[in-house]
């Protein structure tokens, strides 16, 4: 009897825990399962993105706002990729190789000169200007259309892109990419009926594969008060990336050396950048800014004191990035034949374009604060 009991007793204490154990299951915060998510190291502008509300610009010690005049996300949705696959096939099938010095170089310019003209831009106007100069003993030109503000004195902010190649390929991402979100933000801005209280320049950069030769030009016709008036410079290079499996970033770098040690510093650029990525559907993408991923245009601007940022992708290998702890590289293609339409994602060339425009936007209502009335 006593042992039947015992056993009886047992039961009932082993019922109580398991009753116990099932009550608490019932009543703990459900488990929920989160999607895996590349994780970089953070460089000082993700680290600041909670603070990117309101900043002080440097030279000035004024506080800038990020409000928003006009709707960055508006103004993204006006890109339309068509126009964007358009000149992709135009620059890397039709032309080629536009080297320094090739007939694919003297081409592209060309092409470019006829699509400004369409968007309205003329030489007649003067709100479309060639700027012929000589690199490594080759005559070549930039090309630069403008929209002009009504006080000739107000600020600048320059879109920029280099439209030469490396001999032999067709550069699909390097950079007819960034010629095609060129053209398609230029189109985007100049159609979009707002207005803009400084002067809005887009630059087509030539020779910048043999050293920047472009942007130096640009740069040197320039007395020293117009260039002060220059707010920021938005420069597009490598703006698609390759159908290859590799992870893909984009990439915001200030960083007018092409080496070093730190993570880039941010400017008014990148913190616009950071909104304009909180605002549109980027959510599977990282937005970064490196410590050595300047090679690129914004060299010479960033030299002589203008704000400045290239927008690119990258990819994520850790063999090929040199210098980089952060395992970011440039596209497997580049300067390779593989370089060509058949191995671009026309997609991301879109999606990069459209995030230019909102962070354009962005940019331009901090410009306007600068306005003197």
């Amino acid at each position: 009897m006593r042992r039947a009991f015992c056993g009886l007793g047992m039961l009932v204490m082993v019922l109580l825990l398991l009753g116990a154990v099932f009550y608490k299951d019932m009543t703990a915060a459900p488990v929920v399962n989160e999607p895996r998510k590349l994780e970089l190291p953070s460089s000082p502008v993700i680290l600041n993105l909670s603070k990117a509300d309101a900043y002080e610009q440097p030279h000035t010690g004024d506080a800038f706002m990020l409000i928003q005049k006009r709707s960055a996300l508006d103004l993204s949705n006006l890109v339309d990729g068509v126009n964007i696959e358009k000149t992709l096939g135009a620059l890397t099938k039709t032309i080629g190789s536009r080297q320094l010095g090739s007939r694919g170089n003297l081409a592209a310019r060309r092409y470019i000169v006829s699509e400004l003209q369409t968007l309205g831009f003329s030489e007649t106007s003067k709100t479309l200007v060639r700027q012929g100069f000589s690199a490594s003993g080759v005559s070549t030109e930039n090309i630069v259309a403008a929209i002009a503000a009504d006080n000739p004195e107000a600020p600048i902010v320059l879109i920029g892109a280099h439209f030469d190649t490396v001999s032999g390929v067709e550069g699909a991402i390097d950079n007819a990419s960034g010629v095609a979100s060129l053209l398609e933000a230029a189109r985007v801005i100049k159609e979009c009926g707002l207005t803009f209280e400084f002067e809005i320049r887009f630059c087509f950069f030539s020779a910048e594969e043999n050293g920047y030769f472009g942007a130096y030009h640009y740069l040197s016709k320039l007395d020293k008060h117009s260039l002060s008036r220059h707010a920021a410079f938005f420069n597009v290079d490598m703006a698609g990336c390759g159908v290859n499996d590799a992870e893909h970033v984009l990439v915001v770098c200030t960083k007018g050396s092409p080496n070093g040690a730190e993570p880039a510093d941010p400017n008014v650029i990148s913190r616009s950048a950071e909104k304009a990525h909180r605002i549109l559907p980027l959510r599977a993408y990282e937005l970064f800014s490196p410590m050595n991923t300047g090679k690129h245009d914004i060299v010479p601007f960033v030299k002589n004191g203008v704000y400045s940022a290239t927008f690119s992708w990258r990819e994520i290998d850790y063999a090929r990035a040199a210098d980089n702890s952060f395992g970011l590289a440039a596209p497997a293609f580049m300067h390779t034949s593989n370089d060509s339409l058949e191995n671009i994602d026309v997609g991301s060339v879109e999606l990069m374009t459209r995030f230019i425009v909102a962070s354009f936007s962005i940019v331009a209502d901090h410009v306007e604060l600068r306005v003197i009335p």
